[in-house]
């Protein structure tokens, strides 16, 4: 049942794509169709989407944005980009047009958790110390 109104939500999102209904905001129908899939774990269409949104100027101070892209590559094993995306929504987060969307405790939890495991596993990742600020 509930995945039903994140599969309405994309047909919605989509013909507004479609129509081309919409007015310097179409980075937030692909954020939402990104964040939609998230919720359905089709996480490869859900990275699509919301890597889709950083093309579009509006999308750079998005930190809601960064939030997302960070747990689908935590889901995805790939915590170099996790800690990348957590670290912008931190960022962004605390002075974003958005900050209200960042929870900036799940934002900053995850950073010291990925900065852990990273920092544990360096023979897995070499370079971590690239990451850390």
């Amino acid at each position: 049942m509930a995945n039903d109104k994140y599969t309405d939500a994309i047909k919605n999102f989509n013909w507004i794509i479609e129509n081309k209904n919409f007015e310097d905001t179409e980075y937030l129908v692909y954020k939402n169709i990104g964040i939609c899939y998230a919720h359905l774990e089709s996480f490869p269409q859900a990275e699509a989407n919301l890597l889709k949104t950083l093309e579009y100027e509006g999308s750079k101070k998005n930190g809601e944005l960064h939030q997302w892209l960070g747990y689908i590559y935590c889901v995805k094993e790939e915590p170099e980009k996790a800690l990348e995306h957590f670290r912008q929504a931190f960022n962004i987060g605390q002075r974003g047009i958005d900050r209200w969307l960042v929870n900036q405790q799940y934002v900053r939890d995850h950073i010291v958790i990925l900065d852990k495991i990273m920092r544990e596993n360096k023979d897995i990742f070499p370079d971590w110390e690239k990451y850390r600020e």
